[in-house]
């Protein structure tokens, strides 16, 4: 019997990309950021706030649509892991979000917020490289029973991926979007429908 996570996990894999279970459960679950001005943080400090927004505006940047800093994806960020992330999955992304501002100050002498966007970019490419593989799947199952327990890196990119392509800006404005898709004809003839469609 498969665990409500592990369901989450899977249905998340179908979709072509890795998304946590914490962040597919605030999804499901309609977690909405907080628009207000005077927002607090619950999940992370301010300072960590800050942090979390230069690096989801850095990996989702302002082009010709909005960037993560655009949509407060920090915000989608701080709720996923006050409402939805496991306490030992939550250590795990603090203390990974310290390290990774250690790094920075270690490897430049500066904060991520006060790197330029080439030396961001090296930090992330190092992350990128050091991070284990996603396990191989075969649609959304996984096949492989050895599993890493999810990066520090990989959850803040999981996070970070959903809250910007949930937003309501991108799904009702740039993604195609229809809130009831199709026609709904209640009595037609069976001869009208053809066959019937293949699942796989």
């Amino acid at each position: 019997m498969l665990s409500r996570r592990e369901v989450l996990r899977r249905a998340s894999l179908v979709l072509g990309y890795a998304v946590t279970g914490s962040a597919a459960s605030a999804v499901l679950s309609g977690c909405r950021i907080e628009p207000s001005l005077d927002w607090t943080p619950r999940a992370l400090t301010p300072q960590q706030i800050v942090t979390v927004r230069a690096m989801a505006d850095h990996l989702l940047p302002t082009t010709s649509t909005p960037g993560a800093a655009d949509l407060q994806v920090e915000r989608f960020i701080d709720q996923v892991l006050r409402d939805f992330t496991p306490e030992a999955d939550r250590q795990t992304f603090l203390t990974g979000l310290t390290a990774f501002e250690t790094r920075c100050q270690t490897q430049f002498g500066r904060s991520f917020t006060a790197l330029s966007p080439a030396e961001r970019d090296e930090i992330f490419a190092a992350y990128e490289a050091e991070s284990p593989p996603l396990p191989p799947t075969i649609w959304g199952g996984q096949i492989s029973a050895d599993v890493q327990p999810p990066t520090f890196y990989r959850m803040f990119k999981a996070m970070a991926v959903t809250g910007y392509f949930n937003s309501e800006v991108v799904g009702e404005q740039l993604l195609a979007y229809d809130p009831i898709p199709g026609s709904f004809d209640g009595c037609i003839p069976l001869s009208d429908v053809g066959k019937a469609w293949s699942l796989g």
